[in-house]
């Protein structure tokens, strides 16, 4: 049985998202994402669903805009709501805004795992709420290099443990060619510039033992 994976998507790299949506796909993993249907991939996705019969449940889209800045009670509970609802084993977040309410509405509804993307430089801050939810929520930190690793423990080096933060070296990064089956045309598509960070990213969603790099 497949998991069910939420991304929580904040208008950002919607590439890579659809992509690794697509992959998961495949992989027989069920993906729904929280979005602003304001936002691009919103529209690539509802495309997809309706080009597609073979994508049927297992990759939807829930319309949510996303209050930044604070925290917002309304949308913690009507996001928890939805995790109850949709039974996500794992949530996978963008942006740090997008992490305090979904991190904390996931936690609430006892998500299994919960991993923060940091494919930037922008500093995490010291901040009672950013240590609760660095150390006490979120399972891992996925950084795109080392200055994104180097970003989430500027302001506090003990902000989260270091096994907790997987860091894409260069063997993880470019691109290679893959080849993934159409359900709809019981075809093979190849896809030759699919970015190689994906897979691991598969690996460390279906990974049990999170201390494994």
């Amino acid at each position: 049985m497949g998991l069910r994976v939420c991304i929580v998507y904040c208008g950002r790299d919607s590439d890579f998202f659809f992509q690794l949506a697509w992959l998961l796909f495949d992989r027989g993993h069920e993906v729904f994402f929280v979005a602003d249907s304001r936002e691009t991939l919103y529209q690539r996705i509802v495309l997809e669903k309706l080009q597609r019969r073979d994508l049927s449940d297992r990759m939807t889209i829930e319309d949510l805009r996303v209050a930044r800045g604070i925290v917002n009670p309304w949308q913690l509970l009507q996001m928890r709501r939805l995790f109850l609802y949709r039974k996500p084993d794992v949530l996978i977040v963008e942006r740090q805004e997008d992490m305090r309410l979904a991190a904390l509405a996931a936690h609430w509804a006892a998500v299994g795992k919960i991993f923060l993307r940091k494919s930037d430089a922008q500093m995490v801050s010291d901040s009672l709420l950013n240590r609760l939810l660095f150390r006490k929520v979120l399972d891992r930190v996925v950084a795109s290099d080392e200055a994104a690793k180097k970003s989430v423990l500027a302001q506090n080096p003990a902000l989260i443990p270091d096994f907790k933060i997987t860091v894409l070296g260069t063997s993880h990064l470019g691109t290679s060619r893959y080849a993934r089956h159409d359900h709809s045309t019981q075809g093979e598509v190849v896809e030759p510039n699919r970015d190689r960070s994906l897979e691991t990213w598969v690996s460390l969603l279906q990974s049990r033992d999170l201390r494994v790099h």
